[in-house]
């Protein structure tokens, strides 16, 4: 595939950013399964039905496998470099507001300070851009969604 650049609209900031090359994707990869990883699994176990990494999101879960999973989560951020992987994978994308790059710290914080939810939104995009076909029905997602427990679907009517 080649590199494509995508745009994407957070709020009121309209984002450019770059597909990683694979030889820059695949080390950042490694870092992110290392944070992401235990929680998955774990929550992986909470999931009812998800064929993607959006559904699973929104998928009925366990919440006490849930919470667990989020415990697992959160000490692997403290025990990883969670900012250095933040910046990594939007230095390597590419970033741009405006045709400027957002990596030196003074356009980075103009941008997050305060901000912080689109920062999330932008980690996300950047992910599901480079990593979607892992997260997504052909990787993670559908293997979830196989060996999530089968629920019945029950409707209720009221008269």
């Amino acid at each position: 595939m080649p590199i494509e650049t995508k745009t994407v609209l957070i709020g009121e900031i309209t984002f450019k950013y770059t597909t990683i090359p694979a030889t820059r994707a695949i080390p950042l990869f490694t870092r992110l399964l290392h944070l992401v990883g235990p929680f998955l699994g774990q929550a992986g176990a909470s999931v009812q039905s998800a064929s993607g990494l959006s559904e699973i999101m929104e998928s009925q879960v366990d919440l006490g496998i849930m919470a667990r999973a989020v415990e697992k989560l959160t000490l692997q951020m403290h025990d990883i470099d969670t900012y250095a992987l933040l910046r990594d994978l939007i230095r390597e994308s590419s970033v741009l507001v405006k045709d400027v790059s957002i990596v030196n710290d003074d356009a980075f914080n103009a941008i997050f300070t305060a901000n912080y939810g689109a920062l999330v939104k932008l980690i996300y995009k950047i992910i599901e851009e480079n990593y979607g076909s892992f997260f997504g029905e052909s990787g993670i997602g559908g293997t979830l969604k196989k060996f999530a427990p089968k629920t019945e679907q029950t409707s209720s009517e009221e008269t």
